[in-house]
């Protein structure tokens, strides 16, 4: 199964600049453990509160091309 999402970072308030490294890190890390935790309750029908107790499926966000890495 392949999904594509749109993230937004802006609330309109003020302009958006830019999500800085240490930010950007933290909101992947909060995604992807989303992703794994509604994946499972979707897959096995049981609710898990830690992502790492997820089983039965792998997620990859993206996967590196080899030959992209030398080019």
């Amino acid at each position: 199964m392949e999904m594509t999402f749109k993230i937004k970072y802006d609330s309109g308030l003020v302009e958006f600049d830019g999500l800085d490294m240490y930010y950007g890190t933290h909101s992947l890390s909060a995604l992807s453990e989303f992703l794994m935790i509604s994946t499972h309750a979707f897959i096995h029908n049981e609710i898990i509160v830690k992502a790492p107790a997820s089983k039965g499926f792998r997620l990859v966000l993206k996967r590196v091309l080899l030959n992209r890495l030398y080019n």
